[in-house]
């Protein structure tokens, strides 16, 4: 199945937001769970606190050199992942061809 380059670049850039959200809602997760363990409320087990403690830290660096991208850095990795998904598709084709 072929998906045009324009569908394949909308594809990208809406999981690129989508990805965005989704590290949102995860710190904020992390930090619901923490402030339920130092509240009393919920108590975490020293490796789930650490853990959980980290990846607000990493979660939070990763959504900031999201959110920082200028739009042409976006466009710029969005038309690489272009270029790789083509590349494969060509691959595959090659090898399904060569295959018969």
């Amino acid at each position: 199945m072929h998906i045009p380059v324009k569908r394949m670049t909308d594809m990208l850039r809406e999981r690129h937001e989508q990805r965005k959200s989704k590290l949102a809602e995860m710190i904020e997760e992390r930090k619901v769970k923490l402030a339920d363990h130092k509240a009393g409320r919920s108590l975490l087990v020293d490796e789930e606190h650490e853990r959980f403690s980290r990846q607000v830290v990493n979660f939070g660096r990763k959504l900031e050199q999201l959110n920082s991208m200028s739009e042409a850095e976006r466009e710029e990795m969005i038309s690489h992942e272009v270029d790789m998904m083509e590349r494969m598709r060509e691959r595959e084709s090659e090898m399904f061809r060569s295959d018969l």
